[in-house]
Parts: C-alpha cells; structure tokens; sequence
C-alpha cells in the first residue's frame, strides 16, 4: 500500500504542517497569532470616531446677555491618529438650552490632541486644545424687572401697567469666534471600541443685535398723568459665554 508523503497526514488530522528544521517523519505544530492588544491597537494611526452626550453650564461675562443657564450636548467628533502620541480631530457640539435661557447653542472646531503618558492609568489620559466658531439661536430671555429701564425712562418714575409688559422674547440668530482646552480619559474596552469621561472649558463670543424693550414717555402734556409705553430697538453687542462641559463618550476605530 502507498504512503502518503507527511505534509498530507498532518495536514488531515491536526491542521498542522512540518517544519523545515523538523526532522524525517516529524511535525511540529504552528500556533495561530495571539488577539491583538486593545492598547496598542488604540495608538496605531488611522481614523477614529467619537459620539458623546453630556450636560453644559453656559455663565455669560454680563448680565445683560441673562443669567447662567444649563444645556444638554451632543458632541460629534471624527478625527485622524497621527502617530501613538498625537490626534487632530473636528468637534461639532449641539447644545440645547431650556433654562432661563432657551434655544439652540452650537459650537464646530478644529481639535489638536495629545496621549499625555504610558502606564496603567495614565495610558487612556488625553489634552486637547481647539478653536474655530460658534453661535447661538437664543428664542427667549428671562423676564426683565422695572427697574432695568429706569435709566431710559425719560419722564422719571413713571408708572408701568404690569411688569409682564417687560418680558422680551431676545432673539439672536449669530455666531462668533471660540476656543476651548480640554482632558479626556478613555479606557481601550476592546481593539475597536473605547469609552470614557470628557471635561471641556469653552469661550464663545457671538456678535448680536438683539430687539431690546425700553420705557418711553407716553404723553408731554404736563397735567395728565404720565404713563409709560414700551417700545423695541436694537443695539449691536457682543456676548461672551464661558462653557463648562461634561460628556460620555464612545469611540470606535
């Protein structure tokens, strides 16, 4: 009976192959290659992406742009692994505001980050600094008091129907220039998928020309009662808000 050559018999029962430094007659097994570390597949360059949700606190530099006010972010954020250090990214962050102060705030960067150390712990710990524009569609403000027009009130302490009159819807519709610093830390779940906390300080300025109220004299005749009357106009400004963010992120390479 023929024999069939080693090669084939290896093959046939085990998976296996002989070796060129095995000797006549003997096999020796090849092992599969180990999983690849979640670590080490994280530094690798190439693309990423993040999605993140979180809350926001939005204080603004003046109170006459309203009062601090919180907001609820959702964060997209695509970028490109330079090397195991070094990751530059786009952040688009939509915000939604039904505080005080309520409507949409949106902000769309460009992003530079850094993997600050290796070890344990401080392997997913990432810096990042970022700038690029902002805006706002602010739909209504806070009601304003009596005592906000008295420096246009023209006739002095005149009287006010109800201090509901003062309430003004302050649209702004505009955007401006932003910056912000960041520190991240993600833990490498597996070599495709991570997820981790996410801090994120944030200025905007926006430019603005929001309608405001002001008190005006109703009447010039001396012996009528005066009674005010409330009229809109609009005065160009700034606003500066300082944002403070904390999101969740996922990401997947």
């Amino acid at each position: 009976m023929r024999r069939l050559p080693p090669t084939i018999v290896a093959l046939a029962i085990g998976g296996v192959a002989p070796s060129a430094d095995a000797g006549p007659g003997e096999v020796i097994e090849r092992t599969g290659e180990r999983e690849q570390d979640p670590g080490q597949a994280w530094r690798l360059p190439g693309f990423r992406m993040r999605l993140a949700a979180g809350r926001e606190l939005l204080t603004p530099a003046s109170e006459l742009t309203g009062p601090a006010t919180e907001a609820t972010a959702i964060v997209l954020r695509p970028g490109i692994r330079l090397d195991d250090r070094w990751l530059i990214e786009a952040d688009f962050r939509y915000g939604v505001m039904l505080g005080a102060v309520q409507g949409l705030r949106w902000t769309a960067t460009a992003d530079l980050s850094y993997r600050v150390a290796d070890g344990a712990w401080a392997d997913g710990l990432v810096l990042g600094v970022g700038a690029g524009y902002a805006g706002f569609n602010v739909l209504r403000k806070r009601q304003f008091s009596t005592a906000r027009f008295r420096a246009n009130d023209v006739a002095g302490e005149l009287p006010v129907a109800s201090a509901r009159e003062l309430e003004e819807a302050r649209p702004c519709s505009a955007g401006g220039a932003a910056a912000l610093i960041r520190a991240g830390w993600l833990w490498d779940v597996t070599p495709a998928f991570a997820t981790g906390p996410t801090v994120q300080l944030d200025t905007q300025w926006t430019a603005c020309e929001p309608h405001r109220p002001r008190v005006v004299a109703g009447t010039t005749d001396p012996d009528a009662t005066p009674r005010a009357r409330i009229e809109s106009f609009t005065e160009p400004e700034t606003w500066r808000h300082d944002t403070m963010s904390v999101v969740w992120i996922v990401a997947w390479r």
